[in-house]
């Protein structure tokens, strides 16, 4: 290995998403600080964008109500009498954004979250989700046989906000299930601030969520691209609305209720529906309360857990734009900025030990940090479909390690170029069971990619659980049992073994390179010819094939024809510079291969 091939130190890696943190960490400077515990008691108005208040993301008025009892702290998952809180309500104007974080009910101390009550959990199936089964109503309501649907002797959480909007639909039993439309926007679009927030930004442009999508409709195999700044976590979200025509009008209604009520000078109370029509199972927390004489007559949903309806796609490929990407150097290449000036010397931040959220403008001067939380958003629609996304991962030129600047403390929703050194936050969603960013048998394969100079690299498995693996196709015995060697016993239980796919390409020379889960690493490669959907899944299939015959013949990789005295690294590297140089793979060609 030469000298310019040779790890340097400084080197820029390949950007593999990480987070900065963990979005519950955040403090909400928005809300009380000190002691006292407050409760998320409604949604309250929109205000759209205002430069005069130095910011220039919609925002929506949280009502909190003061906790008094103290044993609510003892006990915090018993249901909250009207007696244990304060009279009256306070008022917080918070980044719609933000709200990716936030559910009624919710207790909070300190600016931070203090905890998520249980409350009650129902699951109602079948239901009809549009007309006439479902109806906008206010929330403060009467009822034609007198009181009020939501009566506020029981529930007095929505007292301040009687005309804000939320969906009723009447059960098949005749009670009724009444949704807040803040509630129901959070959870069909909460996967990130970024997209929550672009729907009261009106009107919704498609190319604001994505550039490109394609569906077929005999194999329903969708593909999307997605818009510069867009997360990972909300492409599932962004795939339904460019696939459904009737969900991306449900979309562009919250929006559009939100100036309609704005031109008429009202208050701003969005309006939502249900991105879908037709029937779904859907498990709620919330709040039984009576009707007139009859008890646990209506439900009122303070968060919704789960939904069952179906996505417009069984397979779904969405490409991620990011920042764009810089060419390494092939080595000798020398850049115009290296002829020109002394060594790049890179400046990174501290991380911040009290990260807090403002309600003001980010600096565009600082790259924006991704901090996560955990979704509590379940599909399982989606548990039984491949999502795959593919990301441009390599980093440029080297760059020589510069000076750590002070941690920047303060983020904010959004970007617009103000020169307050105030860092965007990206709140994106994580599953529950999420590992870390990187993991640990792609953490090798990352320092030799990281080194190869002058190709292109592209992720070709972005997935929801660490952001750079999917799980491998499983294949069947002859007895119709998946083969023991795609599983992985963890914890007492099986899980399929993940696997890593790059596309390392310079110029018309193509290789993808495929990395199972294993130790030792256990590398294949095999010839990229058209790069389309159809090749990259049908190169994952041989993947799992060509694993599962090196197991079972009990024979490693090829790449154990490498080793030496060199590092793992070295000798990862030296393998695949080999299979780029020679291309001596498998078969030249899946296309001329036969299953066994």
């Amino acid at each position: 290995m030469s000298n310019a091939d040779k790890p340097r130190r400084g080197r820029e890696h390949m950007t593999i998403e990480r987070l900065a943190g963990r979005a519950e960490d955040l403090r909400v400077t928005a809300f009380p600080d000190g002691q006292r515990l407050w409760r998320v008691a409604w949604f309250g108005p929109i205000r759209f964008a205002n430069r005069m208040l130095k910011t220039a993301q919609p925002s929506v008025l949280v009502h909190l109500a003061e906790v008094t009892d103290p044993a609510v702290r003892i006990n915090p998952d018993a249901p909250i009498p009207p007696s244990a809180i304060a009279p009256r309500q306070i008022k917080r104007w918070v980044s719609v954004g933000t709200t990716v974080l936030l559910r009624i009910g919710d207790l909070w101390e300190g600016q931070r979250l203090f905890h998520r009550p249980a409350m009650e959990e129902e699951c109602f199936e079948g239901i009809q989700v549009d007309e006439p089964a479902a109806v906008v109503v206010k929330a403060g309501s009467s009822l034609a046989e007198g009181g009020f649907l939501i009566p506020f002797a029981e529930h007095p959480w929505h007292s301040e906000n009687t005309h804000s909007y939320c969906l009723r639909i009447t059960l098949q039993d005749g009670r009724y299930l009444v949704i807040p439309a803040m509630e129901l926007i959070r959870f069909y679009y909460g996967s990130s601030a970024k997209l929550l927030s672009s729907l009261f930004a009106p009107p919704l442009r498609k190319e604001t969520l994505y550039e490109r999508a394609s569906v077929s409709q005999v194999t329903r195999v969708m593909t999307l691209d997605l818009a510069a700044r867009i997360p990972r976590a909300s492409a599932e979200d962004i795939a339904r609305l460019a696939g459904d025509h009737r969900a991306w009008m449900a979309a562009q209604h919250v929006g559009a209720s939100c100036l309609k009520a704005s031109g008429k000078g009202e208050d701003i109370y969005p309006i939502a529906r249900f991105p879908f029509t037709g029937r779904t199972d859907l498990k709620v927390h919330g709040q039984w309360l009576s009707r007139g004489r009859e008890e646990r007559a209506t439900f009122v949903v303070h968060r919704i857990a789960s939904c069952s309806h179906a996505f417009p796609f069984q397979r779904l490929t969405f490409k991620l734009k990011g920042q764009t990407a810089r060419r390494r150097r092939a080595p000798g290449e020398q850049s115009t900025e290296e002829a020109s000036a002394a060594k790049h010397r890179a400046t990174r931040s501290a991380a911040p030990q009290r990260p807090r959220l403002e309600e003001r403008d980010a600096s565009a001067g600082l790259k924006p940090h991704t901090y996560g939380f955990r979704g509590d958003r379940v599909f399982p629609d989606l548990e039984r479909k491949l999502i795959r996304g593919v990301k441009v991962v390599e980093s440029g030129k080297p760059v020589q390690a510069g000076s750590v600047a002070a941690p920047v403390e303060d983020l904010a929703i959004g970007a617009t170029g103000t020169s307050a050194r105030r860092r965007e936050a990206l709140l994106a969603q994580i599953a529950q069971d999420q590992r870390g960013a990187v993991p640990e048998f792609l953490k090798q394969v990352i320092d030799a990619l990281s080194q190869l100079n002058g190709f292109e690299i592209h992720l070709l498995t972005i997935g929801p659980e660490d952001g750079c693996t999917v799980p491998m196709t499983l294949l069947l015995d002859e007895d119709g049992v998946i083969e023991d060697a795609l599983l992985i016993e963890e914890a007492g239980h099986s899980r399929p073994r993940r696997m890593a796919a790059f596309l390392v390409s310079r110029g018309e020379d193509r290789l993808t390179l495929i990395f199972p889960e294993s130790d030792p690493v256990h590398p294949l490669a095999y010839t990229c010819e058209r790069g389309d959907e159809d090749e990259v899944h049908l190169t994952m299939y041989w993947g799992a094939k060509d694993f599962l015959r090196d197991m079972q013949e009990q024979c490693g990789s090829d790449s154990t024809m490498l080793r030496g005295k060199g590092s793992a690294t070295d000798e990862l590297l030296l393998w695949i510079r080999a299979r780029l140089i020679s291309c001596v793979i498998f078969p030249s060609s899946l296309a001329d291969r036969k299953d066994d």
